[in-house]
């Protein structure tokens, strides 16, 4: 019999390694008993010298936050390998330069390692939020890279419907449209569109189109004996149908709801841009010019009837509609779009007219009547508290730096009519300014409509009392002419 003992030598490497030094002698008798207990020992040195060796007090520190053991908390031990994956996941994914170092000298188990409870719990949070906020940045890359697939598919389609020969397609003039239509619709793509993983998209929407390898360009054709048999096999379903315009549907809800609308006092040039979500915008857009890739590509500038489509869609979506009718829904302020706000406060300036304004609103075209009067308080309130500040009454279309011409004249208003009971007398001043290309003036601030919270909507402030009393004014004048000092009262 042969057995194999290990002999630990004096001498070690510079890099710390340890010379052992396997040799096959013959047993002896003395040693039989005490062979198991020597092999156990040189394995647990090994162990320990190769995985690095811990003191005591490292041993009961937490592996996740180096934390040591307190007498109210308990330390577990890993003991499973799903553990030890999970973890290494969760410090990929966060790039834990601490953790991946802990984890490169072996796994959990091996490395005998021990938690607590809660750390842990933090390390599968922290992973959690990160691939949440990446998911919801890729979300609408995604969106906008499938809404250019299905248009290029429908231009494909119409190629083929309108052509008498069957169309080829280059793969190359088709990564070339399909990438001009994902940046026009506000992708950024980092390098160029991967080519193969494009034909694969395409190939899958249409089970009778080849590719075709000629050079160093890839040909998509059509098989026509395949694509008649299976124009002829697949019939119209309204079920199919119904199920898509559903999943559509779903979509651009989503992003509707996610978008949240605010408004100031102001329109400026991208507030309708701004207001609605592209995926809405676009599907608007094929439903009014068609789907075909090459219509939507020559549209450098949104259309504005699709942006006013869109506008009314978001203004007049509900995230949850219950019983009753239409009209008895409550609009909120969040999915108040620009056109609703201008076509109500311009309706609304241009005949004064409530049951006009009401009838448009349940056309769902504008705001409310108590909506216009809301905006129209605060926004009043706003400027007599700026006049108040400045001390100064002003248009708020003045600006500041600018040439300015005053003409004055009196008003005066006397009514014939038997039933009047009185009549104004006052003066008018019109103001004039002349900007120029190089100096176009400075505007005034005004308070927004979001920063009046505290002031009611529904009553106008006082002005002060110097805005309504006037004192009177006098030169005192020396009747007798004289060069005395004469005192006036």
């Amino acid at each position: 019999m042969i057995r194999t003992s290990l002999k630990l030598l004096s001498s070690t490497r510079p890099n710390g390694m340890i010379d052992v030094d396997f040799s096959t002698t013959k047993p002896n008798s003395n040693e039989l008993q005490s062979e198991k207990c020597l092999q156990k020992k040189m394995l647990m040195f090994l162990r320990s010298t190769l995985v690095g060796g811990k003191s005591s007090n490292e041993a009961e520190q937490c592996f996740f936050s180096g934390k040591p053991a307190s007498g109210s908390e308990t330390m577990r031990h890993a003991a499973t390998f799903g553990l030890d994956a999970h973890v290494r996941k969760c410090a990929l994914q966060l790039q834990d330069q601490s953790l991946l170092a802990k984890l490169s000298a072996g796994d959990l188990i091996a490395l005998e390692a021990k938690y607590h409870a809660q750390c842990l719990v933090s390390l599968y949070n922290r992973a959690r939020q990160t691939k949440s906020s990446k998911e919801e940045q890729i979300d609408g890359s995604a969106i906008n890279q499938g809404i250019a697939l299905a248009e290029l598919v429908t231009f494909i389609e119409d190629a083929r419907a309108d052509s008498e020969s069957a169309p080829i397609f280059k793969m190359a003039d088709l990564v070339r449209i399909y990438t001009k239509r994902v940046e026009l619709l506000g992708t950024h793509l980092r390098g160029r569109v991967n080519s193969t993983h494009l034909k694969y998209r395409i190939l899958a929407h249409f089970p009778d189109l080849q590719a075709h390898k000629e050079g160093r360009d890839i040909l998509l054709v059509f098989n026509e004996d395949i694509g008649l048999a299976v124009m002829k096999a697949c019939e119209h379903d309204a079920d199919s149908d119904a199920i898509l315009l559903a999943r559509a549907a779903k979509i651009v809800r989503k992003e509707i709801f996610n978008l949240k609308a605010t408004f100031t006092g102001t329109f400026d040039s991208q507030c309708q841009i701004s207001s609605v979500p592209n995926s809405l915008v676009a599907l608007v857009s094929m439903i009014l010019y068609g789907p075909n890739i090459k219509t939507q590509s020559s549209n450098l500038v949104t259309p504005q009837a699709a942006l006013a489509l869109s506008q009314l869609l978001v203004f007049n979506s509900f995230a949850l509609c219950r019983g009753g009718s239409s009209n008895s829904l409550i609009h909120h302020q969040e999915s108040e779009t620009p056109l609703p706000l201008y076509v109500g406060v311009l309706v609304h300036s241009k005949t004064r007219k409530r049951e006009l304004v009401d009838a448009l609103f349940e056309l769902g075209l504008n705001i409310s009547y108590d909506r216009v009067m809301s905006i129209s308080t605060i926004l009043g309130n706003n400027l007599c508290h700026q006049f108040e500040i400045e001390k100064n009454v002003c248009p708020s279309n003045l600006k500041r730096n600018l040439h300015t011409n005053a003409a004055i004249d009196n008003l005066d208003h006397n009514p014939s009519f038997t039933t009047a009971q009185d009549s104004f007398h006052g003066t008018a001043i019109s103001l004039f300014q002349h900007p120029r290309p190089e100096a176009s003036g400075e505007g005034l601030i005004i308070m927004t409509v979001s920063d009046n919270s505290h002031i009611s909507k529904q009553v106008y402030d006082n002005l002060p009392q110097s805005y309504t009393d006037v004192p009177p004014v006098a030169m005192n004048e020396c009747v007798c002419m004289c060069e005395c000092m004469c005192v006036h009262v």
